[in-house]
């Protein structure tokens, strides 16, 4: 994905085209298993709750129960591809920015913005009238939100994702495996 900045829209097409990206390739590798030499249990996950959590003492209990059940479920990637496009318009009057943007996290992007240009979230607006439906990723900051903050024109900018560059760019839930919590097999007359 490439990008570029106009006046009009062929404009930035053009420039976007005009840009020459090189690479090294590498294998072929996005299938995750369990024996996967890259597979790690992240500290973190869903935003910010610890990854694994256990409560009372599951091995104890499993070990000890009459019988059980030791499952594990794949749960595949899901792309997040919302109707409305991820878009944003960015408007700097002197020291105050406004961004009008598609996002269900207002605050977090103008904390964000504010961050990231060294300036007091007040000066920073973020106006989401219209959301449409983000299905998990409009939650967070994303680039057209960052990339409409184009100080440099004097003019409003704005970004439109197309749909076609949404996998690589708004963020996507990643594979998982999960082991069933092992838990005590209810015995006849015992409550569940």
């Amino acid at each position: 994905m490439s990008g570029g900045a106009g006046w009009t829209r062929e404009a930035a097409r053009a420039g976007a085209a005009a840009v020459r990206v090189s690479y090294d390739t590498e294998d072929h590798d996005v299938t995750l298993t369990e024996t996967h030499p890259g597979a790690y249990v992240p500290e973190k996950a869903n935003g910010g709750h610890p990854a694994s959590r256990e409560h009372g003492v599951p091995e104890g209990a499993f070990g000890s129960s009459v019988v059980r059940v030791d499952v594990r479920y794949r749960v595949p990637p899901l792309h997040n591809h919302p109707m409305e496009p991820h878009t944003s318009t960015a408007l700097w009057d002197g020291e105050r920015l406004t961004v009008h943007t598609s996002s269900q996290g207002s605050n977090v992007v103008r904390a964000t913005l504010a961050a990231l240009f060294g300036l007091p979230e007040e000066r920073v607006t973020v106006v989401a009238e219209h959301v449409g439906g983000g299905f998990g990723s409009k939650g967070t900051p994303r680039p057209d939100v960052v990339l409409a903050a184009a100080r440099r024109t004097g003019r409003p900018v704005t970004v439109a994702l197309p749909r076609r560059y949404l996998p690589a760019v708004v963020g996507h839930r990643a594979p998982t495996l999960q082991p069933a919590a092992p838990r005590r097999a209810p015995t006849a007359g015992s409550p569940p």
